[in-house]
């Protein structure tokens, strides 16, 4: 009996151990949830950011194109006149 008892008492006290094991644990695994919101919350900043700035760079370089197209048109038929001219 004394035995039984005996390893009873073991199994209790592996069972604590491992019971305090399971609350680090999930101390832990709250902890790093924790700390993957913040990241997910500044790499979300920065993605916004980023994304914002590549529409400005689009818009400009939109812009840069409608002005120099037409430029770009008119010497190329300025050449070609002139290629005509003196051919």
């Amino acid at each position: 009996m004394q035995k039984l008892e005996g390893r009873f008492q073991g199994l209790e006290e592996k069972f604590q151990r491992l019971d305090g094991t399971v609350q680090r644990l999930d101390g832990t695994v709250q902890k790093l949830g924790g700390d993957v919101q913040r990241i997910e919350k500044k790499f979300d900043g920065k993605f916004e950011r980023l994304y914002e700035t590549d529409d400005q760079i689009l818009a400009i370089l939109g812009n840069i194109d409608k002005r120099l197209t037409p430029k770009v048109e008119d010497h190329e038929h300025r050449i070609t006149r002139l290629e005509e001219a003196v051919a």
